[in-house]
């Protein structure tokens, strides 16, 4: 495997964060496999002439972030998102179940487990979502609009942002290919791995968009942003998920 620094890094910065930021870009750049350890520490540092200190710090800091994680004996692997604390777990179908009891959903991405896109586009992203995913201004990005949806019922209209130059792979795909879960349709077809997110809580009121939700014009709603990054802190998804206020519920523990 071929491991190189880049020559356009600023020399001031200490060679383990130096380090730190190249090992983070070969795992967005997919040069690492999540399905196998990434290179011993010892390879690592003969092949970029560095001592072995120096690389073990530059790993931690990986470990520190969350993006790595130790096995004793088995290696050093590329950690996965599991999006338990996602906001999207706290929409509800409908307030309770004829048991009375609270039903979600149970994600991996942190948002319901089936979904139809229902439109996809090449165009220019407006400014606010340009300027988030870091776009200039003549770039174009692949808008998705998704229905997501549990127990059969339409419970998320998503509308979703992709830099065109990472996911042009998308469009080779067929709409009716694109269901269930994104984020590893994003891995399969283009390679491109999600390490976060940030997310972003609004109450609103329904508009003619919503109609899909079986919403009327004012009804109350609850929209999500959500904003994923890759292994390098790129941003490279913005998605907008709106839902019926109606059995939203949020929880979080203190402690």
């Amino acid at each position: 495997m071929k491991i190189t620094m880049s020559s356009s890094t600023d020399s001031r910065v200490p060679i383990y964060q130096q380090l730190r930021d190249q090992f983070a870009k070969n795992i967005s750049e997919g040069r690492w496999k999540t399905t196998e350890p990434i290179p011993p520490e010892t390879e690592l540092a003969r092949t970029l002439k560095v001592s072995l200190g120096t690389v073990r710090k530059g790993i931690q800091m990986l470990v520190d972030d969350g993006l790595l994680i130790r096995y004793r004996g088995r290696g050093t692997f590329i950690t996965r998102p599991a999006f338990r604390d996602s906001m999207y777990r706290s929409f509800r179908r409908s307030p309770r179940s004829e048991q009375g009891s609270a039903e979600g959903y149970e994600p991996d991405e942190g948002q319901t487990t089936s979904g139809r896109v229902i439109d996809r586009k090449v165009t220019l992203p407006p400014e606010q979502i340009r300027d988030i995913l870091r776009l200039r201004t003549d770039q174009e990005a692949i808008q998705l609009v998704r229905i997501s949806v549990s127990e059969g019922m339409p419970a998320l209209f998503e509308t979703i942002w992709l830099p065109f130059d990472r996911f042009e792979g998308l469009l080779e795909y067929d709409l009716a290919d694109i269901v269930g879960l994104l984020y590893p349709i994003y891995e399969q077809c283009c390679g491109q791995l999600i390490a976060s997110a940030s997310e972003t809580l609004m109450i609103d009121v329904a508009t003619s968009e919503d109609a899909e939700l079986g919403l009327k014009v004012g009804d109350p709603v609850v929209e999500l942003i959500r904003v994923a990054y890759d292994y390098a802190s790129e941003p490279i998804e913005y998605r907008r998920s709106r839902g019926a206020a109606q059995g939203f519920s949020y929880k979080v523990e203190i402690r």
